[in-house]
């Protein structure tokens, strides 16, 4: 039998020993610097303000996956608030159109994803490209806690979201240059307990953590969209 108390020595059971403790200690290390990386990219990321840079006729671009294919949506800036922006969508559809958004802009928790062409104006309880102060406020606030959100649409059935995860880094294209930008993760929540867990649903909204500017980074909600380009010049 090998005996567990005896001092490093040449043998196997050293070498074993030796190679655990070196294991694990390159593991916390590669751990360490995992983390500190990511700390790093977000501290980054923060400190890089997008909505200071947006005025009026700067372009934010998207990149959409559904039933119809991919294509690019482009999304022009007409005011700051969001309450009037105008889009065009690259081919298959070559079409373009704009919207103004009242009071959905506050309070709004219906998520308008389709727009239609020409002039559109949006319902009091709806927004679209820019989060309502109202869920802007609630995300900010009530972490772990869902709100009801129409992500499909004002004619689908609701979805219960929230902040779960926390702020996330992510990379997109501003002037050309690639830049880290601070995201916030809403995903469906479900309750266990006396408390939320992520549900098994894989749906979520990224926005920008910006009072000023809280628009739509990202999306997943039987389609896909993310911002990969913004453009103020």
């Amino acid at each position: 039998m090998i005996p567990l108390n005896r001092s490093f020595g040449n043998d196997l059971w050293d070498k074993i020993r030796l190679f655990v403790l070196f294991r694990r200690s390159y593991l916390n290390y590669v751990l360490t610097v995992c983390l500190l990386i990511n700390v790093r990219t977000l501290a980054q990321a923060q400190q890089f303000k997008l909505g200071a840079r947006i005025k009026l006729g700067s372009e934010l671009i998207y990149e959409v996956t559904d039933k119809g294919g991919h294509y690019t949506l482009t999304i022009r800036v007409e005011q700051k608030s969001g309450k009037h922006f105008s889009w065009f969508r690259s081919a298959p559809f070559l079409d373009s159109g704009s919207v103004q958004q009242g009071h959905g802009i506050k309070h709004g928790i219906k998520l308008v994803n389709e727009f239609n062409v020409g002039e559109q104006y949006l319902d009091k309880d709806c927004t679209s490209i820019w989060l309502s102060q109202l869920l802007y406020d609630h995300f900010d606030r009530n972490f772990g806690k869902p709100i009801r959100i129409y992500g499909y649409g004002k004619d689908k059935a609701p979805l219960e979201m929230g902040t779960f995860t926390g702020t996330v880094s992510m990379d997109i294209l501003v002037d050309g240059k690639s830049v880290s930008i601070p995201a916030e993760l809403v995903e469906c929540l479900t309750r266990e307990g006396n408390g939320y867990r992520v549900g098994p649903d894989e749906l979520c909204i990224y926005y920008y953590p910006d009072p000023e500017f809280p628009i739509i980074l990202g999306l997943s909600l039987g389609f896909i969209m993310q911002l990969k380009e913004v453009r103020t010049n």
